[in-house]
This record gives structure tokens, sequence and C-alpha cells, in this order.
């Protein structure tokens, strides 16, 4: 229930939910489901925590579960579904470290997640939620990467990790995928595109890039059935990535409907949960990117309409934290 919450842009009702649930081990958890349970409710609270900017109160959900994962694989090392429940743990962990700016630590505490993860796909690498579970890992690791190499171009390793992981997790993503009415794996698979897209626009193979972004629209327009707000934040990535792209080739007025679109729909997303800080985050980048191609068009009034827009998202309480 906390689930759909959460994709449906409910996250305080999220969050309620899972701390209901939460408050029943008031007492502990002492029995091996019971442990695990909790375990999981606490990373989910975590994420949901995270998405609203409350990093400082996701931080001690993270450390109870781990405690309690981190206890129980000490007694049991190849306990199979507390070895996916770290892994996914970890890959939270290093996401919120990331989104608060600690590149390096969420760096080490991506490959601690990869080590887990990959030890489970040994058991067996036809299992769809180890695989899923290790490519949502190289999807953040590939962010936090290409996050470091867009603050100093100079570190081309920081590049080629960002697209070794992204490869990586396509290649999980094929592997679990069996067939197209897997959700899951679907929405993967989009961010895997537009993350690999990006990754090629900055090496300068734009026709690839292209290719790629089309291919991840048809991916999200065969879903449009079953839209939920999840979907539109998709959509927002790839027209933000194609507006970056337009801006590469010149094409000013075709960036700036591509801007436009990605605004409009994480607007859309923060009417229906404003406190979801790390969506109005993205959402400053947007506006700076699409003020960067603005400025590039030679039309200055709108470059200062942008900027005002984005500095009135960051100087919100809610972004104190990212």
């Amino acid at each position: 229930l906390a689930q759909l919450y959460a994709e449906n842009g409910r996250l305080a009702e999220a969050i309620g939910v899972l701390s209901g649930e939460i408050r029943l081990y008031a007492d502990g958890a002492t029995g091996r489901q019971q442990r695990i349970e909790l375990a999981k409710l606490l990373e989910m609270r975590a994420k949901a925590l995270a998405l609203q900017g409350r990093i400082s109160d996701a931080a001690p959900d993270l450390e109870r579960a781990d405690a309690l994962l981190a206890a129980f694989l000490t007694s049991d090392g190849d306990d199979r579904r507390a070895l996916l429940l770290r892994g996914d743990l970890l890959t939270t962990a290093g996401e919120i470290a990331a989104f608060g700016g600690e590149r390096a630590r969420a760096g080490d505490v991506f490959r601690e997640g990869e080590e887990l993860l990959t030890r489970l796909i040994r058991f067996d690498g036809a299992r769809r939620d180890w695989r899923l579970a290790r490519a949502r890992l190289y999807l953040a690791k590939a962010d936090n990467a290409l996050r470091l190499y867009e603050a100093d171009a100079q570190k081309t390793q920081a590049l080629n990790s960002a697209e070794a992981a992204s490869r990586a997790a396509i290649d999980d993503i094929d592997a679990a995928a069996v067939y197209t009415e897997d959700i899951v794996a679907q929405r993967l698979a989009v961010i895997a595109q537009v993350s690999l897209a990006r990754i090629l626009r900055l090496r300068g193979d734009n026709a690839t890039a292209e290719r790629l972004l089309g291919a991840a629209e048809k991916r999200v327009g065969a879903a449009d059935a079953r839209a939920t707000p999840l979907l539109n934040l998709l959509m927002a990535a790839i027209a933000d990535e194609r507006g970056d792209l337009a801006t590469v080739e010149q094409d000013y007025a075709g960036a700036k409907a591509h801007f436009d679109r990605s605004i409009a729909l994480q607007r859309a997303f923060l009417q229906s949960e404003p406190e979801a800080s790390l969506v109005a985050r993205d959402l400053v980048w947007t506006s700076i990117a699409s003020a960067k191609s603005l400025r590039a068009a030679g039309e200055p009034g709108a470059v200062r309409t942008r900027l005002a827009e984005a500095c009135a998202l960051k100087s919100a309480a809610a972004l104190s934290e990212y």
C-alpha cells in the first residue's frame, strides 16, 4: 500500500502507512521474519523521507535497518533475502549521500552494495528481483559519477565509470525483463536509456543519444494506459535530455519546447506532492539548463524569468539539505 501511494505522488500517506507498521515493533523485533520485515519498512520510509528532502530524518531509519541486517548476516552470511535487502538498503544510503553532495562516500557505499548483489546473482543469474536490484544500484552509481564529471570535465574517469555503470544496468534489465508487461523493468529501462543518452551526448555522439531517447519515449508511450505521476517524471527526464541535446545542436526553438514540457510535467507532480523536494531540486536544474539554452538563443528577458523561477525554488526551505 505504501509503495502504491509513493508511486502516485502521495508521499505523506506512504510515510503514514509505514510509520504505523513500524510502531508495531516498538518492543523490538526478535524473530528472523520480524527483523527482515522491520528492516524493509525502515528502508522504504527512509526513501520517502529523502524524496521529501528530510535527509536528517531518513538517516536514523537507514542506520537502524542496517544494524538489523548486519547482525543478521553476521550469523548467516548467505541468507539470500537479507543479502537482497541490505543491497537495496545500501543503494538507498548511497543515493541519500549523493543527494547531500557526499559523492565520494556515495561511491564507497555503492561499491559495498554491488558486492552483495553480485554475490546473490552468482547464486542464480536468472532471478528477476536480484537483477533489477543491481540495475537500480548501477543507475544510482552512474548518476553519481556523472555528477562528478559535470562538476569537473577533467575527471574523464568519472565519465567512463558512469558509462560502464549505465551499460551494466541495461544488461541486468535485459536479463530480467522477459516480457514487456513488466512495468518495473520497463521503467528502469527508460531511466537507463536516458542515463546512457546523457553520457553519449557529453561524448559528442548525438546520433546514438537521439536513438536512445526515441526508444525511451516509445517505452513510456506503451505504458500510457497505466500512467502514474512517476511515469510523468520519466517523460520529464526524457524531455529534459532532449532539451540539452537540441541546445548542443543549436536548435533553440526545439530546446525551448522540450524544456517547457519537462518543467510543466515536474510542476504537475509537485502540485500533487509539494513536499517532494528531490523533484523540486531536479526542476531547479532543468530551469538552469533552460536558461543557458535561452541565453545561447539570445533571449535575455526569458533567461531572467527562468533564473528567477529557479531562485524561488532553490530558496524554499525544503531544499535546504540538498
